[in-house]
Formats: structure tokens, C-alpha cells, sequence
């Protein structure tokens, strides 16, 4: 009796990775666009105000930062590249002059100081005006450390074990700043602040250490400066973190990428009063990146990682733990350095995007939940599967800005190559015309 109740749990957990691991395999509708030199990290967020989300990039060898804008269903207008200091490392976006628009602030490692990019409105961006920020500033994050209601700057000094905050003086500007030691023999590389406890207290801040695998916690005094109180090791090597509440209780916890081991990530599961029970899995993705989103709709935080070589997607199974990680896209020769997620093509589900610093591009991933079947083309998704001159009108309209919504954005894309623009409009054309041209397979 007792191994047929076995065979039944352990029949019962293979379904269960494998519905997982089904449920995970939606992306698919690979864009790739040219960035600048060396790209290191990603923001995503409404840079004007149409509403779309758009991209931008910071560009490590070529000292600046690229925004690209939002057509429409995540096909990227050309970039724009707006100079920063040396080595830009980190981005990060928010509205510091509380103007209503989203401002990018960039920690440049080569030139020791922070770029802020102002918004006009239109998301176009003044010239930078820098900041000194110490030796090495690396990663980058944008929240209100000292409960004024405008949003603060804070950086990790990588070589010299330090943190520093630059106080926003409510005109958009960091007027002052101040460092904290995270710790003796410390390499602080990566950041998350929030409200640990999620009740409304001051903002604390996770410091990734890569020099002694762990993460330590710097509490908040109250008024915007910090002392750690906590230290949890994690992987070897950890180098990005994000934060989420992975187990559903209502705080804030954790997820490490460990770079020396392959595919894995730390989680740290929040306890309160600076305390983290930490677990260590190498089949849910990691090693680069982690990000934190429901990807599938059930209200869990699910993870999107990267290694150099995949990007991976890990559902939540609802317990605080993760199915293992699925790969959704391979890159040999690049090597990705950031990954973030979010829906970018306004369909309703969360799309990933990750930069490659070696081939110099951004990559958008879409989710593909499946609506298109047969051949491509049946644009205003009629139930007979039939491409006829309505499709062609729907295509028409959608096109020119007339109001149109797609249904199911593979049908538009005629030609299967990752978006909806005026190459699909014209094999359309041509194959509604008799001319020959050929529809593509949904597969």
C-alpha cells in the first residue's frame, strides 16, 4: 500500500513539473535591435505619453545610453543615443523632478559619478548633468530612502565596500549625498530597496556582496541613512538581485543569480526583523540576471532569468518554490547581461526583454499565447480561418493609426519576422491580388 501511495505522489509531482514546465513555453517572436557598444543594463517604462512601453539601454564602450520608443506591439522605433559619463554600468527611471514623466539616472563605473537624463515630455532627454559618486559606482536604484515624497538615488561602490545615496532636494536635483559601509572586504555589485516588511516602514536595502556570497541587509534609521543587520550567504559569486513577494505572505523576499554556478539562483524567503531563510537551486534558473513578474496570470510571482547562453522562464508553484526553469531562446555567441520583463506589446501578458553585451543588441521576447492557426493573415480573427479583403482593411486601419486593436498579433504578421508594419500590408496585398506571394504558417 504504501509504494502504491508512492507511486501515486511521485506520478502526481512528475504532472506537475511537466504542466509547469508546459505552462512556462510561451515565448517565442524573436526581435533583435542594434544598441551601442557593449550593452549592460535595461529600464523599461513609459518614456512618453502614448502610453506604450519603451526601452532604454546602457552602453558600457560606448558611454552612452540608448532609448528606443515604442511604435506600437513592441516593434521599436530606431534608437536614439544620448551621451552619459564613462563605463555607464547601471539604469535605472523615475520621476525625480515630479514633473509627471520618467527620468533615467546612470551609474557610469569608468568616470566615478551618475548621469541624470530629464525628460522633456516626449521622451526626449536634456543633455546630462552628472553627480560625483565615488570609486566604481555600479548598480543603480530609484526609490525615496528619507520619506520626503521625492524619489532618491542609490549606488553601489563596487571596490571600496560602500553604498551611497544621493538625496533628492525636491527640485530634481542631489543636492547632497552620503556613503554607508556595507562591510570589511566587501564588492557590493547589486541593489533592491523597498519596505522589507511591506507595512508601510522605511525603505531597506538588499546589497548583493560578490566577494563573500551573501547579501546584506541595511536598515533604514528612519531618516535616509543605513547600517547592516543582517548577513545571508547565498551562491557562489551572486552578481543581481530582485525582489517580489515570492511566497504570497506579504512581504518582500528575494532572488539571487549566482554567476560561477550555472543556471542558478539563491532565494531568500523573508521572516521579518532582518531575517532571511536562504535556498539554493541550480534548475530554476540564474547565473546572470533574475527578475520577478506573474507571467502566467495566477497572482504568483514567477522567474525570468538569464545566463550568458538562454533566457529561462521558472513558474511559481504557489508553495514559495518555482518549477524548474524552462529555456525559451539560445544566444552562443552573445552573452546576455541583463534581462527584464513586462508587457511591452500591450496585449495583456508579460513579454521579456535581455540585452547581449557581446553582439551589441537588445532582444524582445514576445509571449506567444496561441491564437493563430493555419496560415498567417486572418488579421480581424474571424472563427472560419478565412484571409479575404476584411483582413486586409483591418490591417489597413490598425496601420494607419485608425483604432483598430489586434486580437492576435501573429495573424497581422504576415511574414513572420517578429512584427506588424507595412512589409505585412504588402504580402497581403499581393497574395489577396493574385500576385503570387505565399501566406506563412502560425507553427
Amino acid at each position: 500500500m504504501r509504494r502504491f501511495f508512492f507511486r501515486i505522489g511521485f506520478t502526481v509531482m512528475i504532472l506537475l513539473v511537466f504542466v509547469g514546465s508546459l505552462m512556462a513555453q510561451q515565448f517565442g517572436g524573436i526581435v533583435q535591435y542594434p544598441t551601442g557598444l557593449y550593452p549592460t543594463d535595461a529600464f523599461v517604462g513609459r518614456l512618453n505619453s502614448d502610453n506604450r512601453l519603451d526601452i532604454a539601454v546602457t552602453n558600457r564602450d560606448s558611454n552612452t545610453v540608448s532609448v528606443f520608443l515604442n511604435r506600437a506591439n513592441s516593434a521599436y522605433y530606431q534608437k536614439v543615443d544620448y551621451a552619459v559619463g564613462t563605463n555607464p554600468s547601471g539604469i535605472y527611471g523615475g520621476d525625480i523632478d515630479d514633473d509627471g514623466d520618467i527620468d533615467l539616472v546612470v551609474s557610469n563605473k569608468g568616470s566615478g559619478n551618475i548621469s541624470v537624463l530629464k525628460n522633456n515630455g516626449s521622451g526626449g532627454f536634456a543633455s546630462a548633468v552628472n553627480y560625483p559618486a565615488g570609486v566604481n559606482p555600479s548598480a543603480i536604484f530609484l526609490i525615496d530612502v528619507d520619506d520626503d515624497e521625492d524619489i532618491d538615488a542609490i549606488i553601489t561602490n563596487m571596490t571600496v565596500g560602500l553604498i551611497t545615496v544621493f538625496y533628492n532636494d525636491g527640485t530634481g536635483s542631489f543636492s547632497s549625498s552620503s556613503s554607508f559601509n556595507v562591510g570589511a572586504n566587501t564588492m557590493p555589485v547589486a541593489l533592491f530597496a523597498c519596505d522589507f516588511s511591506g507595512l508601510g516602514n522605511p525603505v531597506d536595502i538588499a546589497v548583493v556582496d560578490n566577494s563573500g556570497d551573501a547579501v546584506i541587509i541595511m536598515e533604514n534609521n528612519g531618516w535616509g541613512a543605513f547600517s547592516a543587520c543582517g548577513s545571508f550567504q547565498v551562491g557562489s559569486a551572486p552578481n543581481n538581485i530582485h525582489g517580489g513577494d515570492i511566497d504570497n505572505d506579504g512581504d518582500i523576499d528575494l532572488v539571487v543569480a549566482n554567476y560561477k554556478l550555472a543556471n542558478a539562483a539563491s532565494v531568500l524567503i523573508n521572516n521579518g526583523n532582518c531575517s532571511f531563510t536562504v535556498t539554493s537551486a541550480s534548475n530554476i534558473g540564474g547565473g546572470i540576471d533574475v527578475y520577478l513578474i506573474d507571467i502566467n496570470g495566477d497572482n504568483l510571482l514567477d522567474l525570468v532569468a538569464a545566463s550568458y547562453t538562454s533566457i529561462t522562464t521558472a513558474l511559481n508553484d504557489g508553495n514559495g518554490w518555482f518549477y524548474p526553469a524552462v529555456s525559451h531562446t539560445g544566444d552562443t555567441i552573445g552573452r546576455y547581461s541583463c534581462v527584464v520583463a513586462a508587457d511591452v506589446n500591450a496585449d495583456g501578458d508579460v513579454d521579456i526583454v535581455a540585452t547581449s553585451s557581446f553582439n551589441n543588441y537588445m532582444t524582445v521576447l514576445r509571449n506567444k499565447q496561441i491564437c493563430c492557426h493555419g496560415l498567417r493573415g486572418n488579421v480581424n480573427w474571424d472563427p472560419a480561418d478565412i484571409v479575404d479583403l476584411s483582413d486586409l482593411s483591418a490591417l489597413v486601419n490598425y496601420l494607419e493609426g485608425g483604432g483598430y486593436v489586434l486580437q492576435c498579433e501573429d495573424e497581422a504578421d504576415v511574414n513572420n519576422d517578429g512584427r506588424v508594419d507595412l512589409s505585412d500590408l504588402s504580402i497581403l496585398v499581393n497574395y489577396l491580388t493574385g500576385g503570387g506571394a505565399q501566406l506563412y504558417s502560425c507553427d
